[in-house]
């Protein structure tokens, strides 16, 4: 039996923390809810909802432990079906360590992959901007000013256009529809964003600047638009499976599915990536900052 502590903070993940504590008493595991502060026991996991500065601390010395498990808005998220996905000791998943479940993406309201003829026209580039506190909360060696600013400049230089896409409010109704920007521009430019996902599956190129479960699909290297290589289904299935295996649906969290698959992935292969350990080492100098895209 486990032992869980649900963190919340001010009232963000009070649905999804009764959810998991139904799924995890079902499973017959131990599960408690704290708000923001408080304490975790050395024998305890901690599960977090995203991290903020009140939560923090506990991620932090959860992580040092190896009983970290974090809990973010899912890669095969549809506008039919909402997905969560899960990530054991870092906020993205090392897809090393997943078993492919090529199956479990029919589980999903996920769309068929769709082939896209290379772009016509001037070259361009959706430059899909994560929230300001991400990068605050993640403690990168770069500011959201500074990613945004080096971004814009190097696309430009490999002869992209820009447009800058800031991540909506969720009634935003005029930005909700991503797919239909994304068909509109070459290219997709995210740190790690899960709109890497829906571009890849409807052919277009993405680029994600930090490691992330999607990484071997969505490279670090930006290709200048000569050089670019537009994914196939043979590229992006595996990819996908592994993407598949992390996430789960409401239902699954209820009904303890998803703390079964939690549980599956043994202790020496709970590895995940988290930048503010990862990345911490070096300030930002130039572009050869982690992090920061460069071209090929």
């Amino acid at each position: 039996m486990a032992r869980f502590v649900f963190v919340t903070h001010k009232k963000k993940g009070e649905r999804i923390a009764d959810l998991f504590k139904f799924g995890a008493h079902l499973r017959h595991h131990d599960c408690r809810v704290i708000e923001g502060g408080g304490e975790i026991h050395k024998d305890e996991i901690g599960v977090f909802y995203g991290v903020v500065s009140e939560t923090r601390r506990l991620y932090e010395e959860c992580l040092a432990r190896n009983k970290a498990l974090y809990i973010d808005n899912g890669w095969l998220s549809t506008l039919e079906e909402r997905t969560l996905r899960w990530a054991w000791n870092g906020v993205q998943a090392n897809s090393s360590t997943l078993p492919p479940k090529p199956g479990r993406l029919g589980r999903f309201h996920w769309p068929k992959y769709q082939n896209r003829a290379e772009a016509n026209g001037k070259p361009s580039a959706l430059l899909c901007m994560q929230s300001p506190g991400y990068f605050e909360h993640m403690d990168l060696t770069f500011s959201f000013m500074q990613w945004r600013s080096h971004m814009i400049h190097l696309l430009r230089s490999l002869g992209y256009s820009v447009t800058v896409r800031l991540k909506p409010q969720t009634k935003d109704r005029q930005t909700s529809n991503i797919l239909d920007q994304l068909k509109q521009h070459t290219i997709a430019v995210s740190l790690n964003s899960a709109i890497s996902a829906v571009a890849i599956t409807n052919g277009i190129p993405a680029f994600c600047t930090l490691p992330s479960t999607l990484s071997d699909a969505c490279p670090r290297v930006i290709q200048k638009p000569k050089n670019l290589k537009y994914p196939t289904y043979a590229l992006i299935a595996p990819v996908l499976a592994r993407a598949a295996y992390a996430d789960f649906t409401y239902a699954e969290l209820q009904n303890g599915t998803m703390i079964d698959m939690v549980m599956a992935l043994k202790p020496k292969d709970r590895k995940g990536f988290y930048y503010g350990h990862t990345y911490n080492s070096k300030r930002l100098r130039g572009s050869g900052a982690r992090g920061l895209a460069t071209q090929g």
